[in-house]
């Protein structure tokens, strides 16, 4: 997208101010994106996000987790979502393959 912006940039039709915007909100995107990735440096997973971590593990959909743990399904994505942040992960698969390699799982 920023590459994209950066060419729209000479045309003289759209408002140097909104255009500068979207740049700005873009770049806020992508250091999100690479900071999701970095590890909180607490790697110490709560029990109920290690369990969801297992049960996701062994094929469970976060439905199907929410009716093992017997919550909601939003509380089960919070789970797992902190325990990617903790493991460093961006997704769930390969939050279970960290998990596997700190034997936490």
């Amino acid at each position: 997208m920023l590459p994209l912006l950066a060419e729209i940039k000479t045309e003289k039709d759209l408002p140097s101010a909104y255009l500068h915007k979207l740049i700005t909100l873009c770049r806020l995107q992508k250091e999100r994106e690479m900071n999701w990735q970095l590890p909180t440096g607490n790697a110490n997973l709560s029990l109920r996000e290690l369990e969801a971590l297992k049960l996701a593990a062994n094929g469970l959909n976060q439905n199907q987790i929410a009716e093992q743990m017997q919550v909601k399904a939003v509380t089960v994505k919070k789970h797992l979502i902190n325990a990617y942040a903790k493991l460093g992960a961006s997704n769930k698969v390969s939050a279970i393959q960290i998990a596997k390699i700190k034997k936490l799982i």
